[in-house]
């Protein structure tokens, strides 16, 4: 009798966390959008943006690959790769150079962790719009061991990158910005910007052995802006060359930031030191912080009532609505929305280890009509893809299955990099923010 009771107990064990992983498998059959966002239209998007955000693949590395050309227009391909390189390409910044625009596309390995050995592959291919011409500029700074990984664009057209270095390096007190030179078509390091601390080790315990790069942001008033765990938040104002320390994070730990059109930093703050602390799934209290450089106050956001997930990144659009991924948004007037479907579900996967649930979609960009571009990733080896969200009729639609980036010139053409092929898509002319930031 003891041993057929011990029996019961196992298998209600095994029902117990078998309900959740197949609940999960389920809802990727069965997956019914949610209430508030509307279908997708089939002449432009070949799936909708639910199955983009919120289902589960079965395989990562068998996924649909498509791509959906109603709205986007082949320019050139992007020279030096070819289905056998094993090259990851996309589109970084835009800029008007004498009349001309330049479409700024990034070239490296796949991985996304630089490699000295490996440094002449880091390039960005310029596109010259009106000369249909390409020319080539290294990302490595000289023979520095430097690298550009993120570009910005001031309002006078001036070319900014942000400095990095191979993982395995032995580096510190190096510039963290250079400067493009238009005249010898190469980079050069700010030497006043080797004050701004960067590569601190991450504080993640998966990703421990890893450097964490200085969240940088440039604002409408062409002023530079650096988050950097565990120290402070920085200013570098670029006329005067003066940098400028201002809140302390000496107890922050970073888990991502965003900083808004009105210059306000947002912070994503690990609630204790992710080292020793057992994973949360539910997104608690007090994990995001906002930062005003005009009265240089810190204060603490309030976390939405509802068990929210914790997954996605922080972005703030231009109604200074804050999203958190596409799982749901802030009002300016501090109600929460939350439209992910069946957050439960989640939940239950994450917390029995089904963790193919934790892929977030990510928000990247939002084009002058108000469209909000998210990507998503399952793994290493396997896009999920990209798509857009409006989210004034929450109408969406997954029309790519590459992951990528996507930017805008300053005639309102977005530039995208798939397939190794540069496409571009005509918007309505509407007004647009100066500075052009990635």
């Amino acid at each position: 009798m003891k041993t057929q009771r011990n029996r019961f107990i196992i298998l209600g064990i095994l029902v117990i966390f078998a309900i959740p992983t197949w609940i999960g498998y389920s809802v990727v059959k069965y997956f019914s959008p949610t209430e508030t966002i509307i279908p997708y239209t089939n002449d432009e998007c070949f799936a909708s943006f639910e199955d983009f955000a919120y289902a589960v693949p079965d395989v990562a590395s068998n996924q649909t690959k498509d791509f959906s050309l109603s709205q986007w227009k082949l320019v050139a391909e992007v020279p030096g790769i070819t289905i056998d390189t094993n090259i990851w390409s996309s589109v970084s910044a835009t800029r008007q150079v004498n009349g001309d625009t330049e479409v700024w596309v990034q070239r490296n390995p796949s991985a996304s962790l630089y490699m000295e050995e490996e440094s002449r592959k880091y390039k960005f291919h310029v596109f010259q719009v009106n000369k249909q011409e390409w020319k080539t500029v290294p990302a490595e700074i000289g023979d520095s061991h430097l690298f550009i990984d993120t570009l910005f664009v001031r309002s006078d057209g001036t070319l900014w990158g942000r400095n990095i270095w191979s993982f395995v390096s032995e580096m510190s007190n190096q510039p963290v910005l250079s400067r493009y030179n238009d005249e010898t078509e190469r980079f050069e390091v700010v030497g006043a910007t080797r004050a701004i601390p960067n590569g601190t080790k991450d504080a993640d315990p998966y990703t421990a052995d890893l450097p964490q790069w200085a969240k940088t942001f440039l604002d409408s008033q062409g002023v530079f802006w650096f988050v950097v765990e565990k120290d402070a938040i920085y200013s570098f104002d670029v006329t005067n060359q003066i940098v400028k320390r201002h809140a302390d994070l000496s107890n922050i730990y970073v888990d991502d930031a965003y900083q808004s059109t009105d210059g306000k930093i947002y912070i994503w703050r690990y609630p204790n030191d992710p080292t020793y602390s057992m994973p949360s799934f539910k997104l608690g209290k007090g994990e995001i912080l906002r930062f005003d450089p005009e009265t240089s106050l810190m204060e603490t956001i309030a976390s939405p009532e509802m068990y929210w997930p914790k997954a996605g990144n922080l972005w703030v659009d231009t109604s200074d609505r804050l999203w958190m991924g596409a799982i749901g948004w802030r009002d300016p007037d501090g109600t929460w929305h939350e439209i992910y479907p069946r957050p439960f579900l989640y939940f239950a996967n994450m917390n029995t280890g089904n963790f193919r649930w934790g892929s977030p979609a990510k928000i990247v960009f939002e084009s002058s009509d108000g469209r909000l571009w998210f990507r998503r990733i399952i793994d290493e080896d396997a896009d999920w893809g990209m798509a857009w969200l409006d989210p004034q009729t929450m109408q969406g639609c997954w029309f790519t299955s590459e992951y990528t980036d996507i930017e805008e010139d300053q005639d309102h053409n977005l530039w995208m990099v798939v397939n190794r092929k540069l496409y571009k898509s005509q918007l309505p002319s509407t007004p647009t923010s100066t500075e052009v930031s990635p």
